[in-house]
């Protein structure tokens, strides 16, 4: 549901008027850093939706043992990282500098 997880495409339905309501209403809305857009979708996504969904979210987990959840947690450790080549190089390039390290 969220913009970590996914794309907005399968809630364009529910997104685009909301954004269009804003645009005709709200021209001048315009909050920092990022717009009305982002400002939209951090509540209606992030917030309404998201957090409708943590009961099914919290399902995945049932049976979990605090060893196993310590695992899982482990899974997402900068060491188990992979870099990135494409974005590393936009990066450095962006950045000046000559490597990136993790």
């Amino acid at each position: 549901m969220d913009s970590w997880g996914s794309t907005d495409a399968e809630i364009r339905h529910i997104l685009r008027p909301i954004e269009e309501l804003f645009e005709q209403e709200f021209p001048d809305f315009q909050p920092y850093p990022w717009g009305a857009r982002r400002w939209i979708h951090g509540h209606v996504r992030h917030v309404m939706l998201a957090e409708a969904m943590v009961g099914d979210f919290a399902k995945a987990f049932e049976g979990v043992t605090p060893d196993e959840a310590e695992r899982l947690a482990d899974s997402f450790a900068l060491g188990q990282c992979g870099v990135r080549g494409n974005l590393a190089g936009i990066l450095r390039d962006a950045s000046n500098t000559t490597e990136v390290t993790l």
